[in-house]
């Protein structure tokens, strides 16, 4: 069994005889603040996402003015099981183009990436149209 957020959102679900549960925390804005499943003892996954640069979005009371749905942060991690070690990795991320898609490192950003008439970036963002709201393509 499980049980559902008042959104309708799975909140808890409980695996194989409840030997592994899931559980989902959300923000005010429904959003999913973490992710985790654990089995006995250890978490064997958790993910974190802040949609606050400030770090205000901690429960279902609060988030920031700022919030407009982009993650800021995400954080993957997982405890040490048997012979495999402990893991946790965090990525931050940037918006500064008007189009509000993320700029990372990792991103090629150049004037070959032009907008073809669908809509779509060469690098795979959608745009949308702030006039209708209709996302093109």
């Amino acid at each position: 069994m499980g049980a559902f957020a008042p959104h309708g959102a799975i909140q808890t679900l409980n695996m194989n005889s409840a030997q592994l549960v899931e559980s989902t925390k959300f923000n005010a804005r429904l959003q999913p603040l973490s992710i985790a499943q654990r089995g006995a003892a250890p978490k064997r996954l958790g993910l974190t996402y802040n949609y606050c640069s400030d770090n205000t979005d901690i429960d279902a009371q609060h988030t920031c003015a700022t919030n407009n749905g982009n993650i800021w942060r995400q954080q993957i991690n997982f405890d040490a099981l048997g012979s495999v070690p402990s893991f946790s990795e965090r990525k931050a991320y940037s918006y500064s183009d008007p189009t509000t898609s993320v700029q990372d490192p990792g991103q090629i950003v150049d004037a070959s990436q032009s907008i073809d008439p669908s809509g779509v970036r060469s690098c795979g963002n959608r745009i949308i149209n702030t006039i209708s709201g209709e996302i093109a393509g």
